[in-house]
């Protein structure tokens, strides 16, 4: 189970580097738009929670350093956002892939959408593109959520040590 928490942690990073632009990025566009504020939230606590279980991965069960126990509380209330996060990516991909009508439905609401110089068939390329990414990354995300569990209780004592960081 260690191999497959491994690898699904370097499955996450590049695409938490990625979020982690985004939410440097989107940071500047929230100040004049409010409305941002909950998924740039959301984006950076998965941002966290990936960077957080990737340095408990390496140092803690690899080198077996002790954390604060605050870093086992960051790891989990990170964790909880990105529950609720791939969760309703999940429903949402599986929704809109099973229903092709749905995402022509959905392109057509967009603003703007006349006025784009790509193709509507390039627009839903990329739409479909996305969705299949999202749900393919939630589910990776879901698997490595469940497996941390299990490793935060499983390794437990290395949050107890006083931290020498």
């Amino acid at each position: 189970m260690l191999a497959i928490y491994r690898i699904l942690s370097f499955l996450l990073m590049p695409v938490a580097l990625f979020f982690a632009f985004l939410v440097f990025i989107a940071l500047f566009i929230a100040i004049s738009n409010p409305l941002l504020l909950l998924p740039l939230f959301i984006f950076a606590c998965i941002v966290l929670y990936s960077w957080c279980s990737f340095r408990f991965l390496i140092l803690g069960i690899d080198q077996q350093k002790s954390f604060k126990p605050s870093a086992k509380d960051w790891i989990k209330v990170n964790a909880y956002v990105a529950i609720v996060f791939a969760t309703l990516n999940i429903f949402q991909s599986i929704s809109f892939l099973s229903n092709p009508g749905l995402i022509e439905q959905s392109l057509e609401q967009l603003p703007n959408i006349s006025n784009s110089s790509l193709p509507p068939e390039t627009l839903l390329t990329v739409f479909k593109f996305t969705l299949y990414f999202m749900l393919s990354y939630c589910i990776v995300l879901a698997a490595h959520l469940g497996l941390s569990f299990y490793f935060l209780k499983r390794y437990e004592f290395l949050f107890y040590k006083q931290s020498a960081e």
